[in-house]
């Protein structure tokens, strides 16, 4: 009589939207230890969530919040591994107060979030939704747009995926311009780089990309003052989280043409249902799609599944977030 597997009878409720959608081996991963893994269509938020988390011994998640009241319903909970890197989503004094440990996947998606910067660069200086809607409309007529080559690039925040944005930006002949008060200016100058301060980041950059995470300190970051301090006809990307500006000001000053244009992937509130920056025609804006690549979401997945099996085994996950 074979023996049942080490972790039969454990339950996994997955609410994150890709998991396992393009390679199926995370979840497989799961399966041959015996786990069982709830896998909703359409991934749960607020109450639903909280409604299928009374015998689940780990959660998988994406940019879904989970507050206390998750938390509290959840007895048997013993780890939150978030499907990516990012968890300002997650209360993660609530998860302590209740024992679960939360886990994330660092490194798993940094490229794709770099290549989608890059492609919100172009698509903006260039136009290019505008121009695919007027080819469409029957409208074959210049669309005249501008060059990256030449171009101050100001990069707020020196991480993985800053690096990654400043390295696929080495073969276009711009000048990078960076912000981090973590980062020592020795090692951002190695990569041809300048270390300045915010405010002069913003004062002489020509576009202004952002990566940072979202924390009290960076929260509102790019407030209206701030934003009033970048060039008449700068460009503003961000595909980190949209906390970090303030919508309100965004707004105004691509309304009244001091900023050039924008490329969000990321809004304060998602999905961005009534927002007024979707009205404007030079905002380029994709559904938070940074990490949604088929090797990203792969590697998330395999990660994710590799933190719950290590906790629900009694051993470090791979990456421990608290």
């Amino acid at each position: 009589m074979s023996e049942a597997p080490l972790l039969a009878g454990k339950r996994v409720v997955v609410a994150a939207r890709s998991f396992a959608s393009t390679d199926p081996a995370p979840r497989e991963a799961l399966q041959r230890a015996g786990v069982t893994v709830v896998q909703p269509g359409t991934p749960p938020r607020g109450s639903e969530l909280a409604a299928i988390l009374g015998d689940a011994d780990a959660l998988i998640v994406g940019s879904i919040p989970l507050t206390e009241a998750h938390f509290a319903v959840a007895p048997r909970l013993r780890v939150v591994a978030m499907h990516g890197v990012g968890v300002d989503h997650i209360d993660l004094q609530a998860a302590a107060a209740h024992g679960v440990v939360v886990t994330n996947a660092p490194g798993s998606n940094d490229g794709a979030v770099a290549d989608l910067a890059i492609g919100l660069m172009l698509s903006c200086l260039r136009q290019i939704p505008a121009a695919d809607r007027a080819a469409r409309d029957g409208e074959w007529q210049s669309v005249v747009g501008a060059e990256l080559a030449g171009k101050r690039i100001g990069i707020l925040g020196w991480g993985r995926i800053g690096r990654n944005v400043a390295r696929r930006l080495s073969g276009f002949d711009v000048s990078l311009l960076v912000h981090d008060p973590y980062v020592d200016a020795a090692i951002v100058s190695a990569s041809g780089a300048q270390l300045l301060s915010l405010e002069d980041v913003l004062s002489q950059a020509d576009v202004v990309s952002l990566h940072l995470p979202l924390t009290p300190e960076t929260c509102n970051l790019l407030d209206a003052a701030r934003l009033a301090l970048m060039k008449p006809g700068t460009y503003l990307i961000n595909t980190a989280r949209g906390g970090i500006v303030d919508e309100t000001a965004l707004l105004e000053l691509l309304k009244l043409g001091h900023l050039r244009g924008a490329g969000l992937d990321c809004f304060a509130v998602e999905p961005p249902v009534g927002n007024p920056l979707l009205e404007l025609p030079n905002v380029v804006v994709t559904p938070h799609i940074g990490a949604q690549t088929r090797e990203a979401i792969s590697r998330m997945g395999a990660i994710a599944a590799e933190n719950v099996l290590r906790v629900l085994g009694g051993e470090e996950p791979l990456y421990r977030v608290a």
